[in-house]
């Protein structure tokens, strides 16, 4: 990019970092230091700074009225409050996590956002648990992912928005047809039909524009206490290393 002359901004937590040394603009997440690996804080955080650089270039080129901006800035500030009350719910994401500790495969989909989601929650539990998971678009599902669903098959459903719920569920039902192990990950105070999932795990009802911030902490949580109960190194995984210095 610099060799372009192409201008470069930096997300990043680290100060003095390779990647904040090469770029013109730096913005520092500043979520203090990380020991582990296997990365949690530092995605949220830089999700959260990103967002706020959407909400400022918005607001510099005039596409979004001020009092919207005011109100996802709103939610933004709220989503602290939310993960503290999604925190609180770890004796559930445990007792979740026994249930599925010897699991060999296991399967994220959702749509939109949450397909964002999916790709994250199934790459921290293939980093500490060493189980093979995969993340799928579920709108592409029958595209090819639905032939590997069999009686048992674990299945996280991510279903935390509003406009495609409803699309997202018809997924559930199909893979619930073929027998999978339905995980449902969606937010508090939704209707769901009467045996749509075989677990479930509500985040808090914060602003859709924020959600995902607070629906990625259980999944996260999810992935440890399933480390930590097949006895593995969590802060540590195999063949992992805190940062990658080789192309």
């Amino acid at each position: 990019m610099k060799e372009s002359k192409v201008p470069t901004i930096a997300v990043i937590n680290v100060v003095g970092s390779t990647i904040a040394r090469e770029a013109d603009t730096v913005l520092y997440t500043r979520a203090g230091p990380e020991i582990a690996v296997a990365t949690t804080k530092a995605y949220s955080a830089q999700i959260a700074v990103l967002l706020l650089l959407a909400l400022r270039l918005a607001s510099e080129r005039r596409t979004c009225p001020s009092s919207e901006i005011e109100k996802y800035v709103k939610a933004l500030a709220e989503l602290p409050e939310a993960v503290e009350r999604t925190l609180e719910k770890h004796e559930h994401i445990r007792n979740l996590a026994a249930r599925y500790k010897d699991s060999e495969h296991f399967f994220f989909i959702g749509r939109g956002v949450d397909a964002a989601l999916c790709s994250e929650a199934s790459l921290k539990l293939k980093e500490i648990t060493y189980i093979h998971s995969e993340a799928y678009p579920a709108g592409e599902m029958k595209h090819g992912t639905i032939s590997l669903i069999e009686p048992g098959r674990p299945v996280a459903a991510l279903a935390t928005g509003d406009e495609l719920f409803e699309k997202t569920m018809g997924n559930v039902e199909e893979v619930k047809a073929r027998g999978a192990r339905v995980l449902l990950v969606t937010r508090e105070g939704r209707e769901l039909k009467q045996g749509i999932c075989d677990d479930l795990i509500t985040v808090p009802d914060v602003a859709e524009f924020a959600r995902s911030l607070a629906a990625i902490v259980p999944l996260q949580l999810f992935a440890y206490y399933i480390a930590e109960a097949r006895g593995l190194d969590i802060d540590k995984p195999r063949n992992l290393a805190k940062s990658v210095t080789v192309e």
